[in-house]
């Protein structure tokens, strides 16, 4: 009877024990939007809702623009990668994944096959691994993304010691940029501008193998799409930096696709062919930029439309949250070139036309501010430095001179603070005696997207 009671005991300890090492995980597990929250917003998809899956490193999730594969196509595409990650990561969430999608279609891109090293550094082994729920398969993931020595890496907890000290609110409750990853399907754009060369790389019969790892999953992953029935396709994503060495490389993974009876796709090798051009679509070498990868994906979108079956799931309600990511996406791009005009009134009319919220900071030596404001609508009264104006309608705060914080801007729009980054909130935005600083606020986004400042003596022009 004893021995009973003190195995419940035991029992009853290891559960509660378990509870609180999984509930500190979730509160202390680094915040990484580059390999750790899109795994985690892939188990919230509904099983078997996914037609095309892209697998990979960056060069996918910065590449395969969802939007323009749904607002284009109706394709209801999820891009499961993480940073630098080699092909072994790539393998271990693809099988992931299958657990519970069925794709149309697998892309895998090939970029890591150049990749030399027999473990990535150890920020990218977690970012590659801890956000996989437990399982046989993580635990398979991190026994091949890191040497055994490496003992802090098998036990996530010891990681997270040094971010005690860093804990925010957001921590414990939902992660920040929650309007962001609420329907987020694994894209993130690079907003980058880099003038890079469009080089033209002929098709030769030259190769050069991979690594014997990266070899061994990557026809692990063709072996298993070949098993589960899954027509996948190998692609060389396009970037600047390509050369003739890697293209060896690439040219060696094809032959390997074609032992399993695999498409291969090369565009990279003639960029211009397929309406890119380096010297305004590169974000730096590695990857595009926004004009860039809807160029890209719009090719790619034909080509996969044209060669395999896919499901147009426009119109279909079960799939709104594919059209509320694509528009979340497109507002991205409308914030990106509100970020990059400096024609006060080209600003306003983008402020106006798009619903933007403009909160308003006139310094108190600046005269004729009712004038200078008028692109934003028509103020009730002349402004001053204890008044803030969104859009034209005069707002006081008496309690205040000269500075604004974000949580006041924040608070115009919420009921609480549950969602936000604390060290945020106490941001200041204060404007110079003979200057206006105006605030942009976003409501999609939930977030200030822009802030400038328009001096006196030049009021057409703005300053970041």
């Amino acid at each position: 009877m004893n021995k009973g009671k003190t195995a419940i005991k035991v029992i009853s300890f290891i559960l509660i024990m378990a509870v609180i090492l999984a509930a500190a995980d979730r509160v202390l597990i680094v915040k990484y939007t580059d390999g750790i929250y899109s795994i985690k917003r892939f188990y919230e998809l509904e099983d078997d809702s996914v037609d095309v899956l892209f697998l990979g490193s960056s060069h996918v999730f910065e590449t395969y623009n969802t939007s323009v594969l749904w607002d284009d196509y109706g394709i209801a595409s999820f891009v499961l990668g993480g940073s630098v990650q080699p092909m072994w990561n790539t393998y271990f969430y693809m099988k992931e994944a299958l657990k519970t999608q069925t794709p149309d279609l697998i892309v895998l891109d090939v970029f890591c096959c150049i990749f030399e090293d027999e473990y990535s550094d150890y920020s990218r082994q977690i970012k590659n691994c801890y956000g996989m729920k437990p399982s046989l398969n993580k635990l398979n993931a991190m026994l091949v993304s890191s040497s055994y020595d490496n003992v802090n890496f098998f036990f996530p907890i010891s990681n997270y010691s040094s971010r005690y000290s860093e804990l925010t609110q957001e921590d414990f409750l939902e992660p920040k940029d929650i309007t962001r990853y609420k329907n987020w399907m694994g894209f993130a754009c690079n907003y980058q501008n880099e003038v890079k060369e469009t080089t033209r790389l002929e098709d030769s019969d030259v190769e050069k193998p991979m690594p014997q790892k990266t070899e061994k999953y990557y026809r692990k992953i063709l072996e298993l799409a070949n098993e589960k029935q899954i027509p996948i396709l190998v692609v060389v994503t396009p970037y600047p930096d390509i050369n003739e060495d890697f293209a060896a490389v690439y040219k060696y993974a094809e032959r390997i696709a074609g032992e399993y009876n695999v498409d291969f796709l090369n565009p990279a090798l003639d960029p211009a062919a397929i309406g890119l051009d380096y010297s305004i679509h590169a974000a730096e070498g590695l990857h595009l930029n926004s004009a860039g990868n809807r160029i890209y994906t719009s090719y790619f979108g034909d080509y996969i439309k044209t060669h395999y079956s896919i499901h147009d799931r426009r119109g279909d309600p079960d799939y709104q949250s594919w059209e509320e990511c694509s528009t979340y996406i497109k507002r991205l791009d409308s914030i990106n070139q509100l970020n990059n005009q400096s024609d006060f009134d080209s600003i306003c009319k983008q402020i106006n036309d798009e619903q933007y919220c403009a909160v308003v900071i006139v310094g108190k030596d600046f005269s004729n501010a009712a004038e200078i404001l008028k692109p934003l609508g028509e103020a009730e009264s002349e402004p001053s430095n204890v008044s803030i104006y969104i859009k034209g309608q005069k707002l006081p705060w008496l309690y205040f001179t000269d500075k604004v914080t974000y949580e006041q801007i924040y608070m115009l729009f919420h009921d609480d603070l549950v969602h936000s980054d604390r060290n945020r909130l106490a941001k200041e935005y204060t404007a110079d005696a003979n200057a206006i600083k105006i605030v942009v606020y976003d409501t999609l986004t939930d977030d200030v997207c822009d802030v400038f400042s328009i001096a006196e003596a030049n009021p057409k022009t703005v300053c970041r």
